[in-house]
């Protein structure tokens, strides 16, 4: 992801482009500037343009000047907030009938006024066009904040989505994500075998955490 000034309208845009050159990915890729073009929310930055430039496909989105969970260090409290934030823009795509299926505190930013987005629509689908299982049985999002089902290579919902921000508000709470592991596959496999390490029971997040990850 770039990024790019857009001289016409005076403003920053992401630029997002297709690496790999194959028919699967172009297909994902559009999917993702279709989706993204359906949801208006001011949780969930807006799509912009889909183009190509010298045979890539790219896509131009709002440009978000913050800083990712993954990169913060936040009270309890402001956790709490910022999750809920997210929260509200993924029960928004739900009720679009999206869901995100890689939610992880590295798709999660806050700029400068506090404001939460939630990014990388990517791994999204309709919610009407999910099979039982993955098409081909692959493991589809980040093993150490996906649910179980999705490490058992079935196919996610919005629980799964919930999940995600369970798994993400823990990693903000306890510093550390919910799985470690050697290798991707490894922890995939702890997910699908394994509850998580509880959190203390210091007070009702590590309810809400446990609620969310069941």
């Amino acid at each position: 992801v770039y990024r790019a000034h857009d001289a016409r309208l005076g403003r920053d845009v992401a630029i997002k482009l297709l690496v790999r050159d194959s028919e699967p990915a172009l297909q994902r890729f559009l999917r993702e500037a279709r989706i993204l073009a359906q949801l208006q929310h001011p949780g969930i930055p807006p799509v912009f343009e889909v183009d190509q430039h010298e045979g890539r496909a790219y896509l131009a989105i709002h440009y978000v000047a913050g800083t990712s969970l993954e990169e913060m260090q936040l009270s309890r409290t402001r956790a709490a907030e910022v999750v809920r934030d997210a929260a509200r823009a993924v029960q928004y795509a739900h009720e679009q009938g999206v869901i995100h299926r890689d939610l992880k505190p590295a798709n999660m930013l806050v700029d400068a006024q506090g404001r939460v987005f939630v990014l990388d629509f990517g791994m999204a689908k309709a919610i009407d066009a999910m099979p039982a299982l993955t098409e081909t049985g692959e493991i589809l999002g980040t093993p150490a904040y996906m649910a179980p089902e999705q490490a058992q290579g079935f196919a996610a919902d919005e629980r799964s989505d919930v999940y995600g921000l369970g798994a993400t508000l823990y990693r903000l709470l306890a510093g550390v994500a919910p799985y470690q592991g050697r290798d991707p596959l490894d922890v995939a496999r702890r997910v699908a075998a394994t509850p998580p390490e509880p959190l203390p029971e210091v007070d009702a997040l590590a309810g809400i955490v446990g609620r969310a990850m069941a």
